[in-house]
């Protein structure tokens, strides 16, 4: 809630405040826009969009509020472009990490590339998750730095808690580390 009070007060009432719903029309909401891009950030500027559209979609759907038509319909103005291209390691690169890693870390390099498993749900794992009979990885808790602060809770969205395929390559490396650097329950 207070992450949209900032995005209003800090982004759409100084920009289009002195407008009123019924008179908005898109090339105040574009020039808007286009301000924003020199001010703001990528991030900041696709979620003031994302806001400002959200209610005026609302507003066009109250009939107390006089707006025939959502104003707000810029093409791909509400995602943030990725600052940098993602390319996966390679086998040779993982295989380099890997073996740069201390001994007790092996397993989490190879389950984060092979499993796709964020950080936090990596070291939030524990004996009971890694089933070898199933050859399955149960991913039901996450570690989320917050401001500095170490919390431990549910991943972020329901997606995220979700049983994974252990590759079967991978099955001989996780009960090796299950023996040799994880406690019996």
């Amino acid at each position: 809630m207070k992450d949209y009070q900032l995005l209003l007060s800090n982004h759409i009432i100084p920009g289009l405040g002195h407008i009123r719903l019924a008179e908005l029309e898109s090339s105040d909401v574009e020039t808007w826009y286009r301000a924003l891009g020199a001010r703001k950030t990528p991030r900041a500027r696709a979620k003031a969009y994302s806001l400002l559209r959200t209610i005026l979609n609302s507003a066009k759907n109250d009939p107390h509020v006089p707006l025939v038509e959502n104003p707000a319909h810029i093409k791909g103005a509400s995602r943030v472009p990725r600052s940098t291209q993602i390319h996966p390691a390679t086998l040779d690169e993982l295989r380099v990490i890997t073996e740069a890693m201390p001994d007790e870390l092996r397993l989490a390099v190879q389950l984060g590339a092979w499993c796709a498993l964020r950080y936090g749900e990596v070291f939030e794992l524990r004996r009971k998750d890694l089933d070898l009979q199933t050859g399955v990885v149960h991913v039901r808790r996450a570690v989320v730095w917050t401001r500095g602060l170490v919390t431990t809770d549910r991943p972020k969205t329901s997606a995220g808690v979700r049983d994974v395929t252990i590759p079967p390559h991978l099955l001989p490396m996780v009960a090796d580390h299950l023996e040799r650097h994880v406690a019996k329950q």
